[in-house]
């Protein structure tokens, strides 16, 4: 079993992940703000600290020495302040920055054996075919391109030094845990109420994919980090869903009359008309495959609504 160190573990996908690794009985321990854990039922150890300072995360990285190193911190820009701007890039670019400028100290002596790097299909900008890792990547926004930037200097430096580092560029997850503000949330809760559904198009797509599979995904990719030094690997399902789809199937899951008002005027940047990854290479290098379909996925969401009341 690995000592694995995750830095964002109380973010919805570290949380999920944190439970996944612990079940499977790996030593887990968590690097986050907060001293109290999101997830139910289960206690890892906790190290405070702030990923966008080089002390906390050097500190932790050496204190530990982690066999394995995830970093699912990140922060979503919601406003459009200079404040919000300056803590997307301290967050997103620079904490990245630091874990890898700290890992690359504790080369040769304690090296680690492998880290994932989690990065989001935003990078890839507004495309229409299907997004291919090697594909050019022209991020629009804040968050995506601090991201990107951060997935450019985990490559140039994973490559140069022979680090076991390599990035998962993560589509849409759902599930239990996930933020509130989140589109999947949104339209679960409206639903829920019997609230009436704005969306901006039909046609817009994303390619969802379940907490679980995610995970399950994550946890593979890094047993081959080793061997794929800065790489990109796209999780998702490789399943285009379009959100008339993906409304009509919340409205049938959670029973609700909820009406659906398509309005363009609510289109935003990131509303691909083809959002899709090409699984081809995580299928390959990994072996793994999805298990959850959106329908099966909905209907765990909806036990856990229904186990929370």
């Amino acid at each position: 079993m690995a000592k694995v160190l995750i830095f964002g573990g109380n973010g919805f996908i570290g949380s999920n992940l944190t439970t996944a690794l612990l079940n499977q009985g790996h030593e887990v321990i968590i690097f986050s703000r907060s001293s109290k854990f999101i997830g139910n039922n289960i206690r890892p150890n906790i190290i405070t600290g702030d990923i966008g300072n080089f002390v906390d995360v050097r500190s932790a990285l050496w204190s530990i020495k982690p066999d394995w190193v995830f970093n699912c911190a990140g922060v979503l820009t919601r406003g459009v302040s200079e404040v919000d701007e300056a803590e997307a890039y301290r967050i997103n670019e620079q904490g990245a920055r630091n874990i890898i400028d700290a890992i690359l100290e504790l080369y040769p002596d304690s090296p680690i054996h492998a880290g994932v790097m989690i990065g989001t299909a935003m990078e890839y900008g507004v495309k229409v075919p299907i997004l291919r890792e090697d594909i050019f990547c022209e991020p629009i926004g804040t968050y995506a391109q601090a991201k990107h930037n951060a997935t450019s200097y985990m490559q140039e430096v994973a490559k140069k030094y022979h680090v076991p580092l390599v990035s998962a560029r993560v589509f849409t997850p759902y599930g239990p845990g996930m933020d509130k503000d989140s589109l999947v949330l949104k339209i679960i809760n409206q639903a829920l109420a019997g609230e009436q559904i704005n969306l901006s198009s039909p046609e817009v797509t994303r390619d969802f994919i379940y907490i679980t599979d995610l995970t399950e995904a994550l946890i593979k990719l890094i047993t081959f980090a080793q061997n794929r030094q800065g790489e990109v690997f796209n999780v998702a399902t490789g399943i285009a869903v379009t959100l008339e789809q993906f409304v009509s199937e919340v409205l049938t899951v959670f029973n609700s009359a909820s009406t659906v008002v398509w309005d363009k005027k609510l289109k935003s940047v990131y509303d691909n008309r083809v959002w899709q990854a090409d699984m081809e290479k995580t299928f390959s290098a990994t072996g793994w495959r999805p298990k959850i379909g959106l329908s099966e996925g909905l209907r765990q969401m909806k036990s856990e609504f229904s186990g929370s009341k």
